[in-house]
């Protein structure tokens, strides 16, 4: 019996043939951009704001996809006060396709819950990855954003995710701690993929000024030892309504829209709305979930 690893490198080499298309994507022009979301350490707020970013991309007029790929404190649900019936282990397993696992959330925006399925999409074999990665391509088709809530930290599943999406939003907070693991997960990001796109989001600040600060003091250790720079994506006002909202398992985004912290986000989801759609990824031949797969190999 051939073992995992070998089954992967299959996969990889039959992705990477001019000859392969997956069977829903063979005439579709169309690609959604996909967004991972990871923080070096747990506790920044990295998945209330992916949760509040896609509520808000949605009201930019996005098709927006929201992905709980974190294996270890996926709660993207809890924060959206809602009980998936299906996640994607239910695709995994094949006793479910596409459309039963994915959950209707506020603002019409789709939601995948991942619990243990994203662990085992690491153990799958040759047919169920090129089966699950042809019934994934769909949601791709369908929309124009996915946000993947990673988990927090460098371990091989939060890197995967990361390297395998076109751009990387990095969540840190203004304590010296979070600003070096951010740092360090920028590092390892960078260490994998040279062409990574890095941006970075400082939330829970005081003020514009801390933010800068937060934001120049990472991208110039990212520049002095890595020689690479970090974008700065923009940042989140400290605001008492944020864990409020946690308490009552609603989005800050819909229980007090003009917060101070979503009139942040708001600008945030501005800014990526704008830059939503390219040819490179309208040409690309590998979906998310290939590149994924590619990855783990």
């Amino acid at each position: 019996m051939k073992d995992q690893a070998q089954k992967l490198r299959e996969l990889t080499s039959k992705i990477n043939k001019d000859s392969y298309t997956s069977p829903l994507t063979e005439s579709s022009n169309k690609k959604a951009k996909v967004i991972a979301i990871t923080s070096g350490k747990g506790g920044v707020g990295k998945s209330n704001l992916a949760a509040n970013l896609a509520i808000n991309l949605s009201r930019e007029g996005k098709k927006v996809a929201l992905f709980d790929a974190d294996l270890g404190l996926a709660n993207i649900d809890v924060i959206l006060g809602i009980s998936p019936k299906y996640n994607l282990t239910h695709l995994v397993k094949g006793e479910k396709n596409i459309n039963d696992i994915l959950l209707e959330g506020p603002e019409g925006i789709k939601i995948i819950a991942g619990g243990s399925g994203v662990h085992e999409l690491a153990q799958l074999s040759l047919e169920q990855i090129d089966k699950l990665t042809s019934s994934l391509a769909l949601l791709e088709e369908e929309m124009d954003i996915i946000l993947i809530d990673t988990g927090a930290g460098i371990s091989h599943g939060v890197l995967n995710f990361a390297l395998a999406a076109h751009e990387i939003i990095v969540v840190t907070i203004p304590e010296p701690t979070a600003i070096a693991d951010a740092y360090g997960i920028i590092k390892s990001i960078y260490h994998y993929s040279s062409e990574a796109k890095v941006n970075l989001i400082t939330n829970r600040v005081v003020n514009k000024n801390e933010a800068e600060q937060v934001a120049k003091r990472i991208d110039q250790v990212s520049v002095q030892f890595i020689g690479k720079q970090v974008t700065w994506m923009g940042y989140i006002l400290e605001d008492a309504k944020v864990p409020l909202s946690v308490r009552s398992q609603k989005p800050f985004s819909l229980a007090y829209p003009h917060c101070l912290a979503n009139q942040c986000l708001q600008r945030i989801a501005e800014k990526i709305s704008n830059n939503c759609f390219n040819e490179e990824i309208k040409g690309e031949k590998k979906n998310f979930f290939q590149r994924l797969f590619t990855f783990w190999s």
